[in-house]
């Protein structure tokens, strides 16, 4: 525990984390707005400040934490969406299930113009069909079952889950850390307040999975934990390249026949609703978004006008307009960004970094990509938030939720230019990000720390590394990683 100066000072920066999330939520600032950036860098910097201040780190304590995140996520439940409509997509796409009985992958919300809940569907995404995976389909078309098409109960299921999901994650990681500042990291985190629950979209539910699934594989129990993590693809599935690296880090840990059994089972969760869903045609959506690209994508600067785009030579465009084809370069890239930080860790004793790995390629390096992304992996990055590969994370979407318009004029007063080069200080960071987390990977592997033959353990070793890398405070994080290591950014 800190001293009485200290904790007051600890409670002055979670009331600034508080307040500047909070206003956001209630004023509903545009996103281009110096207002907004003020509001969410503060409650950013505090955060950081807890978290990187040693004696602040010591005054903090579990109990303020969660008042500060119940507090936080009661408020974004509260509060109407302020940035984004993805709830009402979400609804139509369980409406189409529950109330027209037919399928949201080969049927769009605007098929059914009538509908009272299309109106609220954003006007760009009334002709997609459905982008998510088939659990989250079951699950929207149970929330509209219940709520019908009154407009209030829909909106509450939806950000309710989400805060339930963050929730959940926040006592998997009391239990596994007990760390108030890991806590913090999630529960307190305006990328995650803002971007998902206030908007209550379905990112929460891949993070929680994605924790669930890494914490049963510390804990051997693979097969549950290829389960979980194919749950999790089957909201997402992009995030199915986190089960890939943790069944490679199985067979290189623990051998091919865990590797295999884990496979099976995975294979088998995703393989049936899948199948039920449609098969193919349940994946054609996603593959026919492949050619989306997003305001804050590095692969911006592929564009023919991408440079004069991103410098603000020419005016800011419309976000319609601002979507491009990079074609395949974007997912080779991620591909063999997630494999070589994917293999660079193999012999770690527990597989969160591996798995955070997996992610950040996607995060970084790929060609549609949004802050609330991020919740995928930002409990795992919170649990090891002294690996510089979590600092990446948490430092890029955190510059990306701040100020999310890669596209704007050149600025002509100060309050342009704030938040134009906070816009310009997350591409950078995603640039730098990548190189430099690449080059601590190539040198991981070159000295043998990657892929090389790990000795057989038994049960007890195993075991008594699985309690290692999921006990919070009883032992060092260094003593788990490499972290400490010069060239262990990550």
């Amino acid at each position: 525990m800190g001293t009485q100066r200290e904790r007051v000072a600890v409670v002055g920066l979670l009331t600034v984390v508080v307040v500047g999330t909070s206003l956001v939520l209630f004023e509903g600032f545009t996103i281009a707005s110096i207002e907004r950036a003020i509001a969410i860098g503060s409650a950013c910097a505090a955060i950081a400040a807890i978290a990187l201040v040693p004696a602040l780190r010591s005054a903090l304590t579990m109990r303020m934490v969660l008042v500060a995140s119940l507090l936080l996520m009661t408020i974004a439940v509260v509060q109407p969406p302020q940035e984004s409509q993805d709830l009402w997509s979400y609804a139509m796409n369980g409406r189409i299930v529950e109330h027209y009985g037919a399928s949201p992958y080969t049927h769009a919300p605007a098929d059914y113009p009538n509908d009272p809940l299309l109106a609220q569907v954003g006007a760009g995404w009334r002709h997609t069909r459905s982008l998510y995976g088939p659990a989250f389909t079951a699950v929207s078309a149970g929330i509209l079952s219940v709520a019908g098409s009154a407009l209030l109960p829909t909106r509450l299921g939806f950000q309710l889950l989400a805060a339930l999901c963050v929730l959940a994650a926040l006592i998997l990681l009391i239990r596994t850390t007990r760390d108030p500042v890991v806590v913090l990291l999630v529960g307190c985190n305006p990328v995650v307040i803002i971007e998902v629950v206030n908007i209550g979209r379905n990112d929460a539910i891949v993070g929680l999975a994605l924790l669930g699934g890494v914490l049963l594989a510390t804990r051997r129990r693979f097969v549950a934990a290829a389960v979980v993590l194919a749950l999790a693809a089957l909201v997402k599935i992009a995030v199915v390249a986190v089960l890939g690296a943790v069944l490679l880090w199985m067979w290189r840990r623990h051998g091919p026949r865990v590797a295999a059994r884990a496979a099976a089972a995975g294979a088998v969760v995703m393989a049936i609703p899948y199948a039920i869903a449609g098969g193919v045609s349940a994946l054609r959506p996603v593959a026919n978004a492949a050619n989306r690209m997003s305001r804050a994508s590095i692969w911006q600067i592929t564009r023919s006008d991408g440079p004069e785009h991103l410098l603000g030579i020419h005016g800011a465009q419309h976000v319609g307009a601002v979507i491009g084809s990079v074609g395949p370069g974007a997912l080779l890239t991620v591909v063999a960004l997630a494999v070589l930080f994917s293999l660079s860790r193999l012999n770690d004793p527990s597989p969160e970094l591996v798995a955070i790995g997996a992610v950040v390629a996607f995060l970084l390096a790929g060609s549609y990509v949004l802050a609330s992304y991020a919740a995928w992996v930002i409990p795992i990055a919170a649990w090891r938030h002294r690996a510089g590969i979590s600092r990446a994370i948490l430092v890029w979407s955190a510059l990306l939720t701040i100020a999310y318009q890669a596209a704007r004029p050149m600025p002509t007063t100060p309050e342009d230019l704030a938040v134009w080069l906070v816009s310009s200080a997350t591409l950078s960071v995603a640039l730098v990000a990548i190189v430099g987390l690449s080059v601590a990977a190539v040198r991981r592997l070159r000295d043998g720390q990657g892929v090389r033959p790990a000795r057989p353990a038994s049960r007890s070793a195993i075991g008594a590394s699985a309690d290692t890398a999921t006990s919070g405070p009883k032992i060092p994080d260094e003593r788990i990683s490499s972290d400490s290591m010069p060239c262990a950014t990550w």
